[in-house]
């Protein structure tokens, strides 16, 4: 049994950070050349928005700093000073729950433009060549040219998992040295958390089994963001994970950051056999950001059938495709502005047979959508020339026999010429 939906997406929230702590660490730069002016520069480092009044309320325990590598270049690009923090003795960064690092002495910087590169829990990152970057960065030495803007990473979410991994940062900072001075660097993490929410509102438990993402981006930009050709299929196993009536599972996973403005078709399975399926419309899934998912897996009791037709010219009722609920728990049909439609219902018994009744239609969570569809009885309306827009209806039905059940219809508005052209048409 297959079903389709949009899913509502809930507004992406960036992560953030806070407190303080100093360690250790090893630095390699040269002496300062004679006859020339040098300045004593502290460097502090934490992660996006640490100076943030409201803290890091967002952020898991495990989604800072692990490891730290810095390099400061020249006007020519040239490396002038290479930091690798020994972050070993740090009880917080062990766990990756390092939010602050600030250097225990100053550094020796001569005048001029400088750019501040700072890479955090980078160990695991491969470029798209294959090459391990722990060894790309250990490898280079002061006086060599680094200059990383364009470097990209391959698939960096899979390097990671929340018991094993942590997150990779980059960050690059221009700075003009003039006078003795502290430069704060922010961390920028390169990856995506989805947060899933799966509701079982069926009548009784239910079995997940697996849930997919598709049309992930695979390439990551080291520095700045680009966008990846090249996609990726997310793959979550419940291992059985059990869901009784009206409970609610979350789980979280990582994945890479995607800048291809697109729309993301994901799928849950339950019960070994069920698929719910969905689609998130089109966004953009920047780094450092997080994706909250709201699935819903509904009781599907109710049959619903849509008729519709064009007034005044002589139409007549031609019923279309009504979609069942999916993951976001609506029915969905696309109707053609300009029509009337009538709407009607079956409950579906355990005995196997459908028992008719009476359908009352209003605007789901009293918002006003008269401007686009007007009500004009219990079960049937009238859609204004409006395409391309998005209505919810609360239906309530009542059997024959007084049994009750309610759902959300969603209707669609289209054009009427690309609505003639794509066959809507129930079976």
């Amino acid at each position: 049994m297959r079903k389709y939906i949009d899913i509502c997406l809930y507004t992406l929230l960036l992560l953030s950070l806070g407190m303080i702590q100093a360690c250790s660490q090893q630095e390699d730069f040269p002496d300062v050349p004679s006859g020339k002016e040098f300045y004593e520069v502290g460097i502090e480092l934490g992660t996006k928005n640490s100076e943030s009044s409201s803290g890091d309320l967002n952020a898991r325990e495990n989604e800072f700093i692990h490891t730290l590598c810095l390099f400061i270049t020249d006007e020519q690009g040239k490396v002038e000073v290479k930091l690798h923090p020994d972050l070993s003795g740090d009880a917080a960064a062990k766990e990756g729950r390092l939010k602050h690092w600030e250097s225990t002495e100053p550094l020796l910087l001569t005048a001029g433009k400088k750019k501040v590169y700072a890479f955090a829990n980078w160990e695991k990152l491969k470029n798209i060549n294959g090459d391990s970057l722990e060894k790309v960065f250990e490898d280079i030495k002061v006086g060599q040219s680094f200059q990383p803007e364009s470097w990209i990473v391959d698939n960096p979410s899979e390097t990671i998992d929340f018991q094993t991994g942590f997150i990779p940062m980059s960050s690059q900072l221009e700075v003009s040295i003039s006078s003795a001075q502290t430069v704060k660097v922010e961390l920028v993490r390169l990856l995506v958390r989805v947060d899933v929410t799966v509701k079982n509102e069926q009548k009784e438990s239910i079995q997940l089994t697996r849930f997919f993402m598709e049309n992930l981006g695979k390439e990551v930009g080291l520095m700045t963001s680009v966008e990846s050709e090249e996609k990726v299929l997310y793959e979550y196993d419940f291992s059985q994970q059990h869901v009784r009536p009206g409970q609610i599972y979350e789980f979280s996973f990582y994945t890479n950051e995607t800048m291809s403005k697109a729309s993301y078709p994901i799928a849950l399975q339950i019960d070994e056999s069920a698929i719910y399926q969905g689609e998130t419309g089109e966004i953009l899934l920047p780094r450092n950001s997080i994706l909250p998912l709201n699935l819903i897996v509904v009781d599907n009791s109710l049959e619903l059938t849509v008729k519709a037709w064009l007034a005044p010219i002589g139409g007549y009722p031609v019923e279309v495709l009504v979609k069942n609920p999916g993951l976001d728990g609506n029915y969905v049909v696309d109707l053609p502005e300009g029509c009337q439609f009538e709407v009607g219902a079956k409950l579906k018994s355990e005995q196997g047979y459908n028992e008719p009744g009476t359908c009352f239609l209003s605007y789901y969570n009293n918002v006003d959508y008269s401007s686009i569809l007007q009500i004009e009885g219990s079960d049937h309306g009238f859609i204004t020339a409006m395409p391309s827009q998005v209505v919810l209806l609360l239906l309530q039905f009542e059997s024959c026999s007084g049994k009750k059940a309610e759902c959300i219809l969603q209707i669609n508005t289209k054009g009427l010429e690309d609505f003639i052209n794509t066959d809507k048409r129930a079976e």
